[in-house]
């Protein structure tokens, strides 16, 4: 199991793709009422205050970046985690 299922894994807990026959208990962290989609309201709240007061119409290119790259960091530590749980997570 490798880089290709966890992306499968982390796809469908992110809400990129949908829920999937193959994995029918990993579920969306983002529906409406979870802890991430809370979480992720806070983000797009303070997303707007910040454009808001820099005068910014649309988006800000340097808080899409910021946003962005958090998400690339959040993957990549899914990710190293996963692989860890995979290695570790069955001794006893």
């Amino acid at each position: 199991m490798g880089r290709a299922f966890y992306d499968k894994l982390f796809n469908i807990v992110n809400g990129i793709t949908e829920e999937s026959l193959e994995f029918p208990d990993v579920k969306d962290a983002f529906e409406r009422g979870e802890l991430c989609c809370r979480l992720y309201g806070n983000v797009y709240d303070a997303e707007r205050r910040l454009e808001e007061r820099l005068g910014v119409v649309g988006h800000d290119p340097d808080v899409e970046a910021i946003i962005v790259a958090m998400d690339e960091i959040i993957k990549e530590i899914g990710y190293r985690m996963y692989c860890y749980g995979a290695k570790y997570g069955m001794r006893k």
